[in-house]
């Protein structure tokens, strides 16, 4: 089993540490929240204190198979400042050893030059602070080798769930995705694919809109043939993989389907 420990520090975002917690224990990946304090009690940034699984002292953090670093501040600053766990990063770095961090916590990385030559994203407005890295803005998770850092709160869940596909594998990740309904958008893809997808569904929508109020007199043929390819532009429109779907993405077709069989029910109804 798979073993992964995410450090807290007084000050930490609530929502993006004990998201990765919550959804790497769904997927069977143990987790260990390592306080920070002389104490196992630490308190987030919105005044929730957690009681961490084991002190700095005794979590043996140097045999996890991956360290996770949550943003929030004073969180980040006082994670900057622990020279055990800056030293164990940097050990870590050179290894080739899985690391990851959201929000403000990659500027971290940048100040001990572990994204130096990688791709990394962070906490908009932070963005010079990731020393030598080439800065996505466009994407919510950003995977580079063994680096792994994510943009806020906003993105906790994938980017859990990118932790959980680079741990357990794709299908794990979709599993526990499923598992919370989130598959009303595709956890692994970039803002712009998003942006498609948006649009795309979008097209559909306003195609099947035009056939329904303008093409009634056509032979119902001719007006199924428009709906397949309205149908057919949404679903290439929603993979980044257009000739291999994932299940998520059959989950999200098949029911593009349904609905687009009920439009064409009602297409084909006679004109009254």
């Amino acid at each position: 089993m798979s073993r992964v420990c995410i450090f807290l520090a007084d000050g930490f975002e609530e929502v993006e540490a004990l998201t990765p917690v919550d959804l790497l224990r769904r997927a069977g990946i143990e987790v260990v929240t390592v306080s920070m304090n002389e104490a196992p009690e630490v308190t987030g940034r919105s005044q929730i204190t957690v009681v961490a699984d084991a002190l700095w002292a005794d979590a043996q953090a140097d045999t996890a198979d991956m360290l996770v670093l949550p943003g929030g501040q004073p969180g980040v600053k006082n994670l900057g400042a622990h020279e055990g766990l800056t030293s164990l990063l940097k050990k870590y770095a050179d290894e080739g050893k899985l690391l990851a961090a959201i929000c403000a916590a990659p500027t971290i990385f940048g100040a001990l030059g572990i994204v130096n030559g990688k791709c990394a994203t962070c906490y908009p407005g932070l963005e010079d602070k990731l020393t030598g890295a080439a800065v996505v803005t466009d994407q919510r998770v950003v995977t580079d080798g063994n680096i792994t850092t994510s943009r806020g709160a906003g993105t906790s869940i994938p980017f859990a769930l990118r932790l959980i596909e680079i741990l357990k594998g794709r299908e794990e990740a979709e599993k526990v995705a499923a598992g919370i309904v989130y598959g009303h958008r595709r956890w692994f893809g970039s803002c712009a694919q998003s942006r498609k997808l948006h649009f795309a569904h979008s097209s559909q929508i306003h195609v099947t809109r035009i056939l329904r109020q303008r093409l009634k007199g056509l032979p119902h043929k001719f007006a199924a043939a428009l709906l397949v390819v309205s149908l057919f532009i949404t679903v290439t429109y929603s993979s980044p993989y257009p000739c291999r779907l994932s299940p998520l993405q059959s989950q999200h077709c098949a029911s593009r389907i349904f609905r687009a069989r009920q439009h064409l029910q009602s297409l084909c109804r006679p004109v009254m």
